[in-house]
C-alpha cells in the first residue's frame, strides 16, 4: 500500500491570513426544551451522545467521582459509572475517547496508565460496571486524538507538540491499518506560531462523519476549520479561516486579551452537514487575564456548514449551547445547555429535518 504524505503551508509573516465568519443567508430561531433537572456536581463537561433512548454525557462528577452518566431522552438520570481513579476499570483521567453510533461501544484511551477501558452503553445498562473492559498498550506518541475506523480496521492518531520541542520527523496526522502500519500522514499545522499552536491544538475538537468517509477538526482559540477526506487515504480538502486567534501564548496557556474572541464551543458532523457551536465575543476583563462577569450569551447558535466549508444555516437559540449531539431521524439536537445562572441542563432544539 502507498503511503500518502499531506504537507500544506499555514500562516506566516510572508502571507497574512485572512480571518473572516462567515455570512449565513437562512437564519432561524429555535427555542431549548429543558429535559432535566439542574445537572448538579457535572464539571468539565466534554460530549454528549445520542444513542437510541438515550442521552450519553461526558463528564466529571465531584460528588460521586463518576465520568459516564446515561439519560433517557426525556431527561431521567439512568446510570452513572466509570470511577476517576488508578485502579482497574477506572481512568486517570479523560485524555481521548470514541464513540461507535452502530454497536453503543465507547472506549476510552488513558495515555497516562497506557490503557484502553472498553464500555458497551448496552451492556452496562443490563449488567452495570461489571461489564467495563480494559486493556493496556503501548500508545503511538503523546496523542490528542484516536478515532478508530471501520470496525478497528484503520485508525486515525492526532497529536500535539510542544513549543519548545524538536518538530524535525514530526507526524501531526497519522493514519493506520490494523496492523500499525501507517497508510497516510498530515504534518503541518494551520498555526505556525509554535507556542500559540500548542496551546490551539492542545484544546481542539475532532468529529468523523457516521459512514467513515470525512473528518472535521476545529479550533476554541480563534476558529479554524479544517476538512478532511479519509474514506480510503487522509486528504485535506479545505481549511475556513474564521477567527484569528488573538491571545497572548506563554510557555503551555493562553492569556486572554480584551481582543480575545473564542471559536468553536463544539461541532458534531453527519455524512452530509457540520453542526457547530460558535462563541465568536470577547469577554470583559477586570485585570490583566481575567476575566470578569458577563452578561452576554456565548455560544447561543447552532452555525451548519457544508463539507465543502459553505455556510449553510444558522439558528439562534435562547441557551448557551456547551455541547451537542444531531439526532438526524428526528430532526433533533440534543445539547447540555447552560441558563443565564450557568447551570447546567440538558436540552431538545427541534431543527427540522
Amino acid at each position: 500500500m502507498a503511503l500518502t504524505v499531506i504537507l500544506y503551508i499555514g500562516c506566516n509573516s510572508k502571507t497574512e491570513t485572512e480571518y473572516a465568519m462567515p455570512n449565513f443567508k437562512e437564519v432561524s430561531s429555535a427555542e431549548v426544551t429543558v429535559l432535566s433537572e439542574e445537572l448538579f456536581g457535572l464539571s468539565n463537561i466534554l460530549d454528549v451522545f445520542s444513542y437510541r433512548s438515550h442521552i450519553i454525557v461526558i463528564a466529571y462528577n465531584r460528588e460521586n467521582n463518576t465520568l459516564l452518566h446515561i439519560f433517557s431522552k426525556t431527561g431521567e438520570l439512568v446510570c452513572e459509572t466509570l470511577k476517576r481513579g488508578r485502579g482497574p476499570k477506572e481512568l486517570n483521567w479523560i485524555y481521548s475517547f470514541w464513540f461507535d453510533q452502530d454497536s453503543g461501544r465507547l472506549q476510552f484511551f488513558d495515555r497516562v496508565q497506557n490503557k484502553t477501558v472498553d464500555i458497551n452503553i448496552n451492556r452496562i445498562l443490563a449488567e452495570g460496571a461489571v461489564s467495563i473492559s480494559e486493556t493496556h498498550n503501548q500508545f503511538p506518541g503523546w496523542f490528542t486524538h484516536i478515532c478508530p475506523l471501520d470496525d478497528g480496521n484503520r485508525e486515525i492518531i492526532i497529536r500535539n507538540i510542544h513549543s519548545e520541542a524538536d518538530t524535525t520527523g514530526f507526524v501531526r496526522i497519522e493514519m493506520r491499518d490494523s496492523s500499525g502500519n501507517t497508510i497516510a500522514q498530515h504534518k503541518d499545522f494551520p498555526e505556525s506560531d509554535p507556542k500559540k499552536r500548542f496551546i490551539i491544538y492542545g484544546d481542539d475538537m475532532v468529529s468523523v462523519s457516521p459512514d467513515g468517509e470525512r473528518m472535521a477538526i476545529g479550533t476554541s482559540w480563534g476558529c479554524v476549520l479544517e476538512l478532511y477526506s479519509i474514506k480510503d487515504n487522509l486528504q485535506l480538502e479545505n481549511v475556513e479561516y474564521l477567527i484569528k486567534p488573538d491571545f497572548i501564548a506563554h510557555n503551555g496557556y493562553g492569556e486572554m486579551t480584551e481582543n480575545t474572541r473564542f471559536g468553536f464551543i463544539d461541532i458534531d458532523v453527519t455524512d452530509d452537514l457540520i453542526y457547530t457551536v460558535i462563541d465568536n465575543e470577547t469577554y470583559p476583563l477586570k485585570s490583566k487575564g481575567i476575566f470578569q462577569k458577563d452578561e452576554k450569551r456565548h455560544g447561543d447558535n447552532i452555525s451548519i456548514f457544508g463539507w465543502d466549508g459553505r455556510p449553510v444555516r444558522k439558528i439562534k437559540t435562547d441557551y448557551e449551547i456547551k455541547k451537542l449531539c444531531v439526532d438526524e431521524e428526528s430532526g433533533r439536537v440534543y445539547a447540555v445547555v447552560v441558563d443565564s445562572l450557568k447551570r447546567p441542563f440538558l436540552g431538545r432544539i427541534n431543527i427540522g429535518n
